[in-house]
């Protein structure tokens, strides 16, 4: 029985311990705070391609806090905020970027930066009743996780770009 409450000791201290990792870790170098990709699509003109991507950002921007800022069909642009919530250990995250789509004829780049981070909750705790206050150092396990979700989102916009229309 000594031994049960010693193993469930030394697994709470390391419960602890992750997770403060998750919040006072190893900041992420400003290098890894941005992901870019340039999406090649033979074949579809400017309009063609700002209008899927526009179509896009409605579809993947559900969320309240997730807007398009910025639209300007001649120049070529969209410009939106992105939000998504991550845990890591045992802290749950809000992460917010910028999303930035420049087109032109057969071409996309795309561009998501400018992270900002705010802790909304524990696993002990569950989710914190006041609104989170954003802050740019982000560690760098959350920033690895952020951005797997960011190839993610990447890789779904490069899909619906790709996708032939009946019309």
């Amino acid at each position: 029985m000594k031994y049960l409450y010693k193993m469930t000791f030394m697994i709470s201290i390391l419960f602890i311990v992750s997770g403060c990792a998750a919040l006072n870790g190893p900041k992420a170098p400003e290098s890894d705070k941005s992901i870019e990709n340039i999406i090649n699509l033979d074949g579809k003109s400017k309009d063609d391609i700002y209008i899927s991507a526009n179509g896009w950002f409605v579809d993947n921007f559900n969320s309240a806090e997730s807007v398009i800022q910025f639209q300007d069909k001649e120049a070529g642009k969209i410009m939106g905020k992105y939000i998504f919530e991550l845990q890591e250990s045992t802290y749950f995250f809000r992460i917010k970027s910028t999303i930035s789509i420049d087109i032109k004829d057969n071409k996309a780049r795309v561009k998501i930066y400018d992270p900002m981070v705010a802790v909304v909750g524990d696993a002990l705790n569950g989710i914190y009743p006041e609104a989170p206050s954003y802050k740019s150092e982000i560690t760098v396990p959350v920033m690895a996780k952020a951005k797997i979700r960011w190839s993610e989102l990447l890789a779904d916009l490069e899909k619906n770009l790709n996708k032939k229309s009946d019309w």
